[in-house]
């Protein structure tokens, strides 16, 4: 089976080193599992937060020539921003017959499988606060001691002796950048000119536009460290003065004020014009008043002129389609339903396996670096160079490995029961509506595809027995709609849909 790869880095923190080591894991996994890579996909240098990166276009549009069945990536994180973005880019490639396959985390695509997603992602999110809570007791007394605990250390401080201290060659750099930028400089031109006159690397790597963006807000520099709320102010050295670093602030808050706030059009990718059967996309129009509204329009009328279908306001239409959601799933005649066959699922739980495929790797690395220790000794030095990057790349692939290992076996450990899912079901009755985060909760969960008229909807969602429903198979399910319920339950390949 013909795949491809698909990797990207941010400028951010991260190196070209970051794309060779997911290029070795997705390799190593396409190897295992008997894929042939025709073609890789690069973007270096860009953000995940949105898809307008070139690569990830070109990908989209050779997805339409069907020469392979499937993308390999390191992690969804690499592929899309978020869950749901993630689930709405596989279902653009799934129309054309591809799958998207990580490399180091367990995937399941099928639609009852979108939903425990969905259980287990909220589930590890309480997990993951309670370890957190365990966490920072056990660094509180590192704390006390004023002890480096770890992660980043910012550009112009080093560690010695679990210490921070200042790098004064580092720090002269930091100086010069706040005063500049106090000026009202532009941060690239000031990037550029501290380049050229040689700021120094810092852990090998040289000063970014992106980095300084980033650190131009961190309060570390005036000697100020929030650790969960308390204010720590004799950890992190002072290397800027307070009243130059408020300028700055100053700055940043009119240069953020300046830009446009993006408008998350939630429904893309699920929703489609009933008309003719094009996406709705998101655009945004200016009353005579001044302000600015917000519509889904049909994509054929947007660039063609071709379609009659109405806009609609994007805050209704969101709320109105999870709200029928709600309504539909929670009737007594279905959530039965509906918490029977989740339940179902989850005995036949694939984390079981994933369990054993992610130690098994693990494993496999942890022996690769015993063999690089060996070669280490004796070695010249330029070649101890490469293979101390090598055991870079080897070590941050383990760590992703043991972060979707635990993720795996917490869905493995956990004893779900029909009442544990009726009541996580059942909690979304009680949730704001008006509350973005619950919208994209639900649609991304429950929601497969939206079909939309001027005077009816139809609604597919992620229950047993769904998939991805082409304009013709809707329009042949609606002749078939009983009229007097509004929504027919199918019986089709062993399993239902609803409508």
């Amino acid at each position: 089976m013909e795949a491809v790869i698909y990797a990207r880095y941010s400028s951010y923190n991260q190196t070209e080193q970051s794309i060779e080591g997911q290029l070795r894991a997705c390799y190593d996994y396409a190897r295992r599992e008997g894929y042939k890579v025709i073609k890789e996909y690069i973007d270096r240098a860009r953000t995940g937060t949105n898809d307008t990166r070139p690569a990830f276009q070109q990908m989209l549009e050779d997805a339409k020539e069907k020469t392979f069945q499937c993308v390999i990536v390191y992690q969804l994180d690499r592929f899309a921003r978020n869950r749901r973005d993630s689930i709405n880019n596989k279902f653009y490639l799934k129309k054309h017959g591809i799958r998207v396959l990580s490399a180091t985390e367990p995937l399941t695509d099928t639609p009852e499988n979108i939903i425990i997603e969905g259980f287990f992602e909220d589930i590890a999110e309480y997990y993951s606060l309670d370890l957190s809570k365990k966490a920072r007791r056990g660094i509180r007394e590192s704390v006390i001691k004023r002890q480096f605990i770890g992660g980043h250390v910012p550009y112009g401080y080093k560690v010695e002796n679990k210490k921070i201290l200042v790098n004064e060659e580092e720090a002269q750099v930091v100086r010069e950048y706040f005063k500049q930028r106090a000026e009202g400089k532009a941060v690239k031109t000031i990037i550029r000119e501290l380049v050229l006159k040689g700021a120094p690397l810092h852990y090998g790597r040289s000063i970014s536009y992106s980095g300084f963006y980033h650190a131009e807000k961190n309060r570390k520099y005036i000697g100020e460290w929030d650790f969960h709320g308390e204010i720590i102010t004799d950890l992190y050295p002072a290397i800027v003065d307070r009243e130059t670093f408020e300028k700055v602030q100053k700055i940043v808050v009119r240069s953020k004020h300046s830009n446009k706030s993006k408008v998350d059009f939630i429904l893309t990718g699920k929703l489609f014009c009933g008309e003719c059967g094009s996406p709705m996309v998101g655009v945004g129009g200016t009353s005579k008043t001044g302000k600015v509204h917000h519509y889904y329009m049909c994509n054929k009328r947007l660039h063609k002129k071709t379609c009659n279908k109405s806009t609609e306001k994007k805050d209704f239409i969101e709320w109105y389609v999870c709200e029928q959601t709600i309504k539909y799933l929670l009737s007594s005649d279905r959530l039965d339903f509906i918490v029977d066959a989740l339940y179902n699922e989850t005995k036949t739980n694939p984390s079981v396996i994933q369990v054993q495929k992610i130690q098994s790797e693990i494993d496999r690395l942890n022996l690769e670096l015993d063999q690089i220790a060996n070669e280490w000794i004796g070695a010249p030095e330029n070649i101890k160079s490469r293979l101390r990057e090598k055991c870079d790349m080897i070590g941050k692939h383990i760590d992703d490995l043991e972060s979707a290992l635990f993720k795996a076996k917490t869905k493995v450990n956990m004893k779900v029961t029909k009442s544990d899912l009726r009541s996580w079901l059942t909690q979304y009755q009680h949730l704001d509506l008006e509350n973005e985060k619950v919208r994209i909760k639900i649609l991304t969960n429950f929601v497969n595809c939206v079909f939309l008229y001027d005077d009816q909807i139809v609604i597919y969602f992620n229950i047993q027995g769904s998939k991805l429903v082409s304009y013709i198979e809707m329009l042949d399910d609606l002749e078939q709609l009983d009229d007097s319920k509004g929504v027919r339950m199918e019986q089709a390949n062993g399993g239902e849909r609803g409508i």
